[in-house]
């Protein structure tokens, strides 16, 4: 009888452990996560790691040096900036690929065979009070602003790879402000590719 109850538990286990395999290669081939960040600050940049489904951390801008050296985050926003880990800010793998207006995140599953990711580079520019500043970024942005007085408009569909470039992630920047209308506030959604 205890030969038995060993064998039952044995094959019990057998299928409890294929059936949670079956069911997490389904949930994570599909899911869809949401973010949220209040990026209000011209200085600071949030970290993101895909993967992790968080961020991980916040850095000025004096401390850009140090996270172009790590390999933990795939993205980064600081209001309406964009920065992924690759080219002058960061070591990893990463890039930009900017779909056409006709994609829509619902219709991209897998990575664009003609996709080419575009690396972060530095850009100079002016700012209020006729200072310069330089500062490495995306091609990407969280909303583009068209004519005067400013509009936003919403951003095309992105495909990112994470830093050490072996998985892409279509990411979806929603809105650039909170339900009171105060900018700075970033939502976005993505959801891993098959490459």
């Amino acid at each position: 009888m205890k030969k038995v109850f060993t064998i039952l538990t044995a094959i019990a286990t057998l299928f409890t452990s294929c059936e949670k395999e079956s069911t997490n290669d389904v949930v994570d081939n599909n899911k869809v996560v949401a973010v949220t960040v209040e990026a209000t600050s011209k200085t600071t940049w949030h970290y993101y790691n895909f993967e992790q489904e968080k961020f991980i951390g916040t850095g000025e801008t004096a401390q850009d040096e140090a996270w172009a050296k790590r390999t933990d985050w795939d993205l980064a926003i600081c209001r309406y900036k964009v920065r992924t880990n690759s080219g002058t800010s960061g070591v990893g793998k990463s890039g930009t690929y900017t779909c056409n207006d006709k994609v829509k995140f619902n219709s991209l599953d897998t990575t664009p065979a003609d996709a080419k990711f575009t690396a972060d580079i530095s850009y100079t520019e002016e700012v209020m009070g006729g200072g310069v500043i330089t500062e490495s970024r995306s091609t990407a942005v969280v909303s583009i602003m068209d004519g005067m007085p400013p509009v936003w408009k919403k951003s095309p569909l992105y495909v990112i790879p994470n830093s050490s470039g072996e998985k892409h992630y279509k990411v979806d920047f929603l809105a650039y402000k909170n339900a009171e209308g105060a900018s700075g506030h970033v939502s976005f959604k993505f959801s891993s590719l098959t490459k």
